[in-house]
């Protein structure tokens, strides 16, 4: 399990209220993409989103991932609303 963790570039995720994770920096190194890393650590996410209660797995994707989209998709996730940014 240790050399997959080194194939993850950045992950975070947050826990609101005991019922939600949020993910955030969802990063696989382009050399490894879809060879599986991704689902295996989604699947460990979900999994820890069992064992601690929460209810429902929120994420945020740049609009222009659409290959990222595709692999939420094919999670059962689907899109709910829009992440607005404002530059100062």
């Amino acid at each position: 399990m240790e050399s997959e963790a080194i194939m993850i570039r950045e992950l975070g995720a947050r826990f609101y209220c005991g019922e939600c994770m949020d993910v955030d920096n969802v990063v696989v190194d382009e050399s490894l993409r879809s060879r599986g890393t991704g689902l295996k650590m989604m699947d460990w996410l979900h999994e820890k989103a069992r064992q601690l209660g929460c209810k429902v797995v929120l994420l945020d994707s740049c609009v222009t991932l659409a290959r990222a989209h595709k692999f939420y998709f094919r999670q059962d996730y689907e899109i709910l609303g829009y992440h607005f940014s404002r530059k100062m």
